[in-house]
């Protein structure tokens, strides 16, 4: 199991080696549905540019291999997509966004020992996290039974398996995303002495550390410091197997 962790994170590195491209002008269109959407901010955090799309939901952005785009619109849930390869030889990608669909709050009742009712806060979902809660939680019925057809048919595909997996993936992604806004690459290679090559490396393997994680949403930066160091001397170790 820990031979295939380290082919993981040997992986990661590898496909962060290939993306020393140079940038190009990458075309794009993005649609929800069957409908094409104007107006849509597309960044790319590596250069900092920002367009827009036009009319027929097309943009024209520099870009390289792995770098992030970010896309946003008041009406759409914010998206983000990695720059592969294939899509850089290409010179173009394809985009797919969801509509902000105002949500029912989930609010929890209590009894208490006074008359009248407690209530709990709503629960707040990520984009990842709703998508798992509607597919693979059963409906409760009047007559105590829970059903649900999309959970049952989602649990024998594997469906609900790969929304799981989807949440997790999320959840790096925002943790990839926060790093970059706390720390910038001087930090890991001047105090964590990473080679510039393997930093985005290493940010992935931080990311697949729980502890890590856990900190991370304190945003203590003395205790992240910590984590930091002995993570970095683990990956040291791993490259230096490789090698």
């Amino acid at each position: 199991m820990k031979n295939n962790y380290l082919l993981i994170v040997l992986f990661l590195i590898s496909t962060f080696s290939f993306s020393q491209s140079k940038e190009k002008l990458i075309k794009g269109r993005i649609t929800s549905g069957p409908v094409t959407v104007e107006n849509v901010e597309v960044i790319n955090v590596a250069n900092q540019k920002v367009v827009m799309t036009n009319a027929k939901g097309e943009f024209e952005i520099w870009a390289k291999t792995n770098d992030l785009l970010l896309f946003s619109n008041s009406n759409y849930e914010d998206s983000r997509k990695r720059l592969w390869e294939s899509e850089y030889k290409a010179g173009k990608i394809e985009i797919k966004i969801v509509p902000i669909v105002t949500q029912l709050e989930e609010v929890v009742v209590t009894q208490t020992d006074e008359i009248g009712n407690e209530y709990k806060a709503a629960k707040q979902y990520t984009p990842a996290e709703r998508k798992l809660e509607t597919g693979a939680t059963m409906v409760r019925q009047i007559q105590g039974i829970g059903i649900s057809n999309d959970a049952i048919i989602n649990a024998i595909s594997g469906k609900t398996k790969m929304m799981k997996k989807e949440v997790a993936v999320e959840k790096k992604e925002a943790a990839l995303i926060r790093i970059e806004e706390l720390f910038d690459d001087e930090y890991f290679t001047d105090q964590l002495k990473i080679q510039k090559d393997y930093v985005d490396g290493f940010k992935y393997y931080v990311v697949n550390d729980e502890e890590f994680l856990n900190t991370l949403k304190s945003e203590n930066k003395r205790a992240l410091d910590k984590i930091f160091f002995h993570l970095a001397a683990e990956y040291k170790e791993v490259l230096a197997g490789e090698k």
